[in-house]
């Protein structure tokens, strides 16, 4: 979201369930483009876009360091244009994502 003109608008919103379950955290994010034009020329397309992203984190307390994560990741775009590559191209075949980490620190010092 970083086109000629765009204004961008984020709203997020997050919660630690640590008085229910220990290590858990969520939130949820949405974000908005709006004015968007082709970076080359602006009479070459506009668009509106946004985004939709999902998480959820836990920290395992049976083994200290281990942090597990799942981020659901959801993109739409709305494209005005006379060059095919936006609409037709790979940024609309991956328009969802799923990604999971595994992440687990340990303090050598």
């Amino acid at each position: 979201m970083t086109s000629n003109g765009e204004l961008v608008r984020m709203v997020r919103a997050s919660y630690d369930w640590k008085n229910h379950v220990a290590g858990l955290k969520t939130s949820a994010k949405y974000k908005l483009g709006t004015g968007a034009t082709n970076n080359y020329q602006a009479s070459l397309g506009s668009g509106r876009e946004s985004e939709r992203e999902y998480e959820i984190s836990y920290a395992t307390p049976l083994v200290k360091g281990l942090n597990l994560r799942y981020i659901f990741l959801s993109y739409d775009a709305e494209v005005t244009s006379a060059l095919k590559a936006i609409t037709s191209g790979g940024s609309k075949l991956f328009r969802q994502d799923h990604r999971f980490f595994v992440d687990y620190s340990y303090k050598f010092f």
